[in-house]
């Protein structure tokens, strides 16, 4: 056992000190991972933030008057470092005070039009685009038995004149929007976001509202490659957005016959897959 280097460090040992505890195998392991995941964070703090995590006076230890399962100091500081680099949900950094956070959550930073009263928050551009999507067309044919009074009602066009996703060629679609000016060019790409089929996990993940009401549920280690990965993935999702923003701006500006423009493109008789 080494020597304390400092006070902190020797009251620390001595509040935590329990001679006559038992120590069961369960115990053990839990102990072993907290510790586990209290090395593995600092020295994540230490390499994405080194002066930082230099200059930082915040504790490493569990705050007083807290239970061991909670973060430190230190580690909530590293969470608010981390939360300008890559999004970081809200919920995370309010229950990581209470609570150990084990992995990173990852938070839905696409559309995510299937949370309970998230339809109605959509804007019309993008209700719009929901028969182009295969999720989205059977949802307001199958699901909601309202969904095609709906839909016909908010865009102004019957389903039946909109093209099924089925027959329409996802390759042969983007090879002819290639050929496009923009923004029409990137309706494939605005569609995949809208479908969570992008390949990318900022835009294909989706929450839960089994806590706070936006649970992520795709979590990765607390690793650096896992966080590198995510940094390069982040800087990928931004730029899918800022088209789907050029692309949904020069919808809205003149809806209707913006999207009956949208409509044609999509309604040609493209070749099968």
């Amino acid at each position: 056992m080494t020597i304390p280097t400092d006070s902190q460090d020797a009251i620390y040992r001595l509040r935590t000190f329990q001679p006559s505890a038992v120590l069961h195998r369960q115990d053990a392991l839990e102990f072993l991972q907290r510790r586990f995941l209290t090395y593995r964070l600092l020295e994540l703090y230490q390499t994405f933030f080194p002066d930082k995590f230099i200059s930082s006076q915040s504790s490493i230890y569990p705050r007083q008057g807290t239970e061991e399962d909670t973060h430190s100091d230190r580690d909530l500081e590293f969470f608010k470092w981390l939360d300008m680099k890559l999004p970081i949900s809200w919920w995370m950094i309010e229950r990581a005070e209470d609570c150990l956070i084990h992995r990173f959550p990852l938070v839905d930073m696409g559309i995510d039009w299937h949370e309970e009263g998230a339809l109605e928050t959509l804007k019309s551009e993008w209700k719009f685009l929901l028969p182009f999507i295969q999720d989205g067309r059977y949802w307001l044919e199958s699901i909601d038995p309202d969904g095609m009074e709906w839909y016909e009602a908010e865009a102004g066009v019957r389903l039946n004149a909109i093209q099924h996703p089925d027959h329409v060629s996802l390759k042969h679609l983007r090879r002819h929007c290639n050929s496009l000016i923009s923004p029409l060019k990137f309706l494939p790409m605005v569609l995949a976001v809208l479908e969570k089929s992008t390949g990318n996990l900022w835009l294909d993940s989706t929450n839960n509202e089994a806590f706070y009401g936006c649970e992520c549920e795709t979590t990765l280690p607390w690793a650096e490659d896992s966080l590198r990965y995510l940094e390069r993935e982040w800087h990928r999702a931004n730029r899918y957005l800022n088209l789907c923003q050029e692309f949904s701006g020069w919808l809205n500006q003149d809806l209707t016959p913006r999207f009956q423009k949208v409509l044609n493109l999509w309604n040609q008789p493209y070749p099968k897959n």
